[in-house]
């Protein structure tokens, strides 16, 4: 079996979904500034100690080191014996000099005995959406390019940079399950949800500064949403461009203009408070955590929120997140930037901590996902037979279905609903815990002790444990 981690994904928010209806929640964190009234708030700084999810706990691996023989070995030959199979990984293993850059791969080519630079997150071929991501692939015709504007531009043929030819590392896949079957944390009581119950997830980001100052990032995903009472289950699969809208630097207390920004000028709730955005923790002119606090310990955050309400509409007008909305972030930044000037990166490894990225633990590999909002239009809604949706389809890169299209291009994009439970609303939503330390959340990094030997970090890394260094950040 390919060596990886499984998704053991409990980070949070604080959303409160529908209709763009919203209400304010006070945060768990003192320096947190207030919510806005029709916020949704997406706070996570509202820690929760929770233990890994029984339906996720990361399986016993099917190959463990070799144990030390009874019988008395001269010490050379102790020397000489590896602490690891011939075909787990270990820490003098060398970089492969081959790779396809259009399909999934973890850190580990078991097949080669070699490891890459790079992985790109959880196998979809272990998760049950094997079969309908068999033939995904990084190449996929909505990726966005380097002269991307957003909503007016047309797939470029000026030799333009694309999604995967430039930042290739960005790709992630993220897998996860509703504990229980549902979490709807913080829906009211007059909501009634369908429960987004598992859900493969394709995100985009390279965990840089130049990542965060880009507003539009592509995404694939495909889930199963069954109703609260879990009698009915069908599946979503689609994709698209998500609007990651403002830059807060650092979270929910400042922003950090940009040329990309909405057209203004825009109100605070806009620029720092409401969704979508994308958001630095921290920054290096501005710190976001508290005095005494070890900066390692959870503040080195990245978090992308694409949901759109209607109170944004004015500012979005090209209403993106029509239909998908989700929140997500990473643990383990491999820079950050300066408030003052964004344009200015800042190495968490080299700089901050002064580590060579050999021995350095911040390289964009611990990830979780905590919201996902299918919001199904009318249009559709109105196909519902004998309780459930059934369409074969396309959108364009916003989500919004259109008709016309016989192949996938920029908008013209599959979606595919199947036995889908009617209602609005599909929601998984979660509180959150903030250390990526903890081996709660999914880390895709490998970590060997010291004499070699590979460590199991659920539910908590073994003090010893250290990162193999073979993550680079582009």
């Amino acid at each position: 079996m390919p060596v990886r981690n499984f998704l053991i994904l409990i980070m949070g928010s604080l959303f409160l979904l529908g209709c763009g209806q919203t209400t304010a929640r006070t945060t768990a964190e003192p320096s947190q500034a207030p919510s806005l009234s029709r916020e949704i708030p997406n706070n996570p700084s509202a820690e929760t100690t929770r233990q890994p999810r029984s339906g996720l706990e990361q399986p016993a691996p099917t190959r463990s080191p070799l144990e030390p023989t009874a019988q008395a070995t001269p010490a050379e030959s102790v020397a000489a014996t590896p602490a690891y199979l011939v075909d787990d990984p270990h820490p003098d293993a060398p970089l492969c000099s081959s790779h396809d850059n259009l399909t999934f791969h973890g850190l580990w080519d078991e097949e080669n005995g070699c490891h890459f630079d790079h992985t790109h997150g959880i196998d979809p071929a272990e998760t049950p959406f094997a079969g309908q991501a068999a033939d995904w692939r990084f190449d996929f015709p909505w990726q966005t390019f380097s002269t991307y504007g957003g909503n007016a531009w047309a797939v470029p043929t000026d030799g333009s940079v694309f999604e995967n030819d430039g930042k290739h590392k960005g790709f992630f896949y993220l897998y996860d399950e509703a504990e229980g079957g549902c979490e709807l944390f913080n829906v009211t009581p007059d909501q009634e949800p369908n429960c987004v119950t598992r859900v493969l997830y394709q995100l985009h980001s390279v965990g840089t500064q130049g990542a965060m100052v880009t507003r539009f990032h592509s995404f694939r995903m495909i889930a199963e949403v069954c109703t609260q009472d879990g009698r009915q289950c069908g599946t979503i699969e689609t994709g698209g461009i998500h609007d990651y809208g403002t830059l807060h630097c650092p979270y929910k207390k400042g922003h950090c203009p940009l040329e990309n920004d909405p057209e203004g000028p825009l109100p605070d709730q806009i620029k720092f408070s409401q969704p979508p955005y994308r958001a630095f923790h921290t920054t290096v002119d501005n710190q976001n955590y508290p005095p005494g606090r070890d900066i390692r310990d959870g503040s080195i955050r990245q978090f992308w929120n694409s949901l759109v309400n209607r109170i944004d509409y004015p500012y979005y007008p090209h209403e993106p997140s029509y239909i998908v909305g989700t929140a997500w972030g990473f643990f383990d930044s491999t820079e950050l930037l300066y408030q003052s000037d964004p344009s200015r990166s800042y190495s968490v490894c080299l700089e901050l901590l002064g580590e060579p990225y050999e021995q350095c633990e911040f390289n964009h590999s611990s990830a979780a996902l905590f919201t996902v909002r299918f919001t199904i239009p009318r249009e559709l809604s109105r196909l519902a037979e004998d309780g459930v949706i059934n369409y074969s389809g396309f959108t364009d890169r916003y989500g919004h279905p259109v008709a016309g299209c016989l192949e996938s291009s920029l908008d013209c994009i599959p979606l595919e609903l199947v036995n889908f439970p009617e209602g609005g609303l599909a929601l998984l939503n979660r509180p959150v815990v903030d250390d990526n330390r903890s081996g709660i959340a999914g880390e895709f990094d490998i970590y060997f002790d010291a004499e070699g030997r590979l460590c199991d970090l659920a539910p908590d890394r073994p003090d010893d444990c250290r990162t193999s260094g073979w993550i680079i950040p582009p």
